[in-house]
């Protein structure tokens, strides 16, 4: 997953994510979507970030239906500190 940092005068509104389709077995990179932001803690080194994204979707190979939702935690601001995948559907991440 690619997922550039954000800085106090910019926001990320989307991310490249390599998927690969369960159906037909295609890998290509998805713009996934920021469907939430919002910072849960403030700490030592700065605020804490939870990001909640998201892709629905088709693979453009087969058409078959794509999903994920994945979560991630920044801290300190610029550092990827932790990912989450909540749920997915008919992918699988390269």
């Amino acid at each position: 997953m690619t997922m550039s940092s954000s800085f106090v005068e910019c926001k990320i509104l989307s991310i490249k994510v390599p998927v690969k389709c369960l159906k037909c077995g295609n890998t290509f990179e998805v713009d996934a979507w920021i469907a939430d932001e919002q910072t849960t803690e403030i700490k030592d080194m700065g605020p804490e970030v939870q990001r909640i994204i998201e892709y629905d979707g088709e693979c453009p190979k087969c058409g078959n239906h794509l999903y994920f939702e994945i979560y991630s935690w920044e801290y300190p601001p610029g550092f990827l500190e932790e990912i989450e995948i909540d749920h997915k559907e008919g992918i699988d991440f390269t």
